[in-house]
């Protein structure tokens, strides 16, 4: 139900998987000491991987792992023994707290063509070929990691890298899916001069790629961008600043998309691995990880991984993991997991994980997780779990959790489950299980097991232990009784009382016929019941009627009465009790039709205003 009461705004939002990064912890390099004889492969991976502290992440079907395999070694690296288990035929790479195998198929060669070394200049080109077949590998990424510069292969497998500055060696790398990654080092003599910027940790691996996988991000990434992602999935680094027009037109060219930068300025859209500062763009920024601090768009905003601080788009902003902080967008904002902070858009909030903090939209809020803070809406609030907290919506709130708080909505308020708090709708209020609080309505409430108060038109319960206060008061397993009555002003009385022996409500009607007039009355009343036993109660009424006389257009009489009630079978009981009445007419002289209806005894009250008396009542109440 919940699926389809938000299908609507599914349209306005991406459905995009994520998952948070983890730190680098540098696994492979590790020593390890195992022994294993004839042991299934995949319990000798998960021994090494519990004496790590980390996780494999493989296909079951990148090789055979229910083979049986024999490994003895002493105080080698994990990346030791996992050469010897696989025989090179396995590549590994490094994602926070996971060692991810892939099969590595095939392996590079590498060829070097022309190198040349001018003034404040380096220049490197070659080839890159299958060492299986002997053809040049297409779309293979060719970069040097701490001077962060990259090319692609074209369809023969060549490839060319110019460096400014004064190179005296370097490290060139070669990676591609299916292929085992392969380093040559060119050297000149003496160290290489940095440039400022760190390698970093690899962070995502290969969960980083997601934005290139799905939505927008697929559509504004060109190609070779993404076979980039694919081919070095492990390599991140860090950089103080970049300025791009468009993604792979920018100051880090193709290796734009693997670098955290501290300031970024994109004219029109750029893609970065990260901001851990401030990115601002003329039309969008797309971070592949985290973004931290400040992000400003004048159209949208899409992070792959962790919004931490400010997030602005003049349209969207999209985030595949969680958000801590703020995000404002004119039209919508979408998070695929949790948000602890603020949320506030033209037309609709969206987060697909629990929320802590403030929503606040133009025409809608949704959230599919519990909810702790406030949400606001011009139309329409719904949240998929438990609220702690209050709903505010001008035409609907929906919960299909607990509430614990209020929800306020200028014609529906809806929690499938228990509400603990307060429900105050227009139209009608539906507490699905459980009320222990207060619902107040405009028309009808609805609860399932009422044990606190409603206040409304209709109220309608199942069961009832509180109390509920309107003209018509359905309890399906409560009072539903009938009474027949006379006397000492009406000499027939019908009413009709709903509710519980904790208060009800009635609604009567009598009539008066004596040889001077016909009188009648109707009006309302509540009651409570105070019970001895299973037979014995004492009841406590007080009710408002208007009396109808020929010629006389407003008389009200206001009666209190009490009854001894005993109860002869069950659906019959029979009462009797005194009774004080308040009568109040029209004109201050009493014309002849009411003195008819106003006994002898009666007395002046309050001035002449009013008469009263005391009288008596007795009768039978059916069911």
């Amino acid at each position: 139900m919940y699926r389809l009461t938000i299908f609507v705004f599914l349209l306005l939002s991406f459905k995009i998987h994520a998952q948070s990064p983890a730190g680098f912890k540098n696994h492979l390099n590790r020593n390890i000491s195992v022994r294993f004889i004839n042991q299934p492969l995949t319990q000798v991976l998960d021994k090494i991987s519990k004496e790590g502290n980390f996780y494999f992440s493989y296909s079951g079907s990148t090789f055979h792992s229910d083979s049986l395999v024999t490994v003895n070694v002493q105080n080698k690296t994990i990346r030791n023994v996992l050469d010897i288990l696989f025989q090179g035929d396995v590549d590994y790479k490094e994602s926070g707290n996971y060692i991810i195998l892939r099969t590595a198929i095939y392996r590079f060669n590498i060829e070097a063509g022309d190198i040349r070394t001018e003034k404040n200049s380096y220049e490197i080109e070659g080839y890159v070929y299958n060492q299986r077949t002997g053809e040049g590998v297409r779309n293979a990424s060719v970069y040097e990691r701490k001077l962060l510069k990259s090319t692609l292969t074209d369809s023969k497998g060549y490839f060319k890298l110019k460096f400014k500055g004064d190179h005296k060696g370097l490290i060139i790398s070669v990676s591609k899916e299916d292929f085992r990654d392969t380093s040559i080092q060119f050297l000149a003599g003496i160290t290489i001069t940095g440039q400022g910027y760190a390698v970093g940790s690899g962070g995502e691996g290969a969960f980083s790629n997601r934005i290139e996988r799905y939505g927008l991000g697929r559509w504004l990434v060109s190609s070779k961008q993404r076979i980039q992602s694919l081919n070095i999935p492990s390599f991140i680094a860090q950089s103080p600043f970049q300025a791009s027009l468009l993604p792979g037109l920018s100051s880090h060219g193709m290796l734009s998309s693997q670098i955290v930068n501290k300031g970024s300025l994109n004219v029109i859209g750029g893609y970065t691995a990260g901001i851990d500062g401030a990115e601002v763009a003329g039309i969008f920024n797309i971070s592949k990880q985290d973004a931290k601090k400040f992000q400003a768009a004048g159209v949208m905003n899409i992070v792959g991984g962790q919004v931490e601080g400010f997030q602005a788009a003049g349209v969207f902003n999209v985030v595949l993991d969680s958000v801590v902080g703020g995000q404002f967008a004119g039209v919508f904002n979408n998070v695929e997991k949790d948000v602890h902070g603020l949320q506030a858009a033209g037309v609709v909030n969206r987060a697909h994980g629990k929320f802590i903090g403030g929503q606040f939209g133009g025409v809608a809020n949704l959230t599919e997780g519990t909810f702790s803070g406030m949400q606001a809406a011009g139309v329409l609030n719904v949240t998929g779990s438990d609220i702690r907290g209050s709903q505010y919506a001008g035409v609907t709130n929906v919960s299909f959790g607990k509430l614990k708080g209020v929800q306020g909505a200028g014609v529906l308020n809806i929690n499938w489950k228990s509400v603990e708090g307060t429900q105050v709708a227009g139209v009608l209020n539906i507490a699905g299980n459980r009320l222990k609080g207060v619902q107040v309505a405009g028309i009808v409430n609805f609860a399932k097991k009422m044990n606190g108060t409603q206040i409304g038109l209709v109220n309608v319960a199942d069961t009832s232990s509180g109390y509920s206060i309107g003209l018509l008061n359905l309890v399906r397993k409560g009072y539903h009784k009938i009474t027949i009555t006379s006397n000492d002003v009406m000499k027939g009385n019908i009413s009709f009382k709903t509710g519980n022996n904790k208060l009800y409500t009635m609604i009567t009607g009598g009539i008066l016929k004596d040889n001077s007039s016909d009188v009648y009355s109707a009006g309302l009343g509540i009651g409570h019941d105070f019970t001895f036993n299973n037979k014995l109660s004492l009841a406590l009424e007080t009710s408002s009627q208007y009396i109808f006389f020929k010629n006389s257009s407003f008389n009200t009489l206001s009666r209190l009465q009490t009854n001894i009630q005993y109860q002869i079978i069950k659906g019959l009981t029979v009462f009797a009790g005194p009774g004080f009445s308040v009568y109040n007419n029209d004109s201050s002289e009493p014309d002849a039709y009411q003195k008819s209806f106003i006994p002898h005894r009666a007395k002046n009250l309050f001035n002449g205003d009013r008469m009263g008396w005391l009288g008596w009542q007795a009768g039978i109440t059916l069911m």
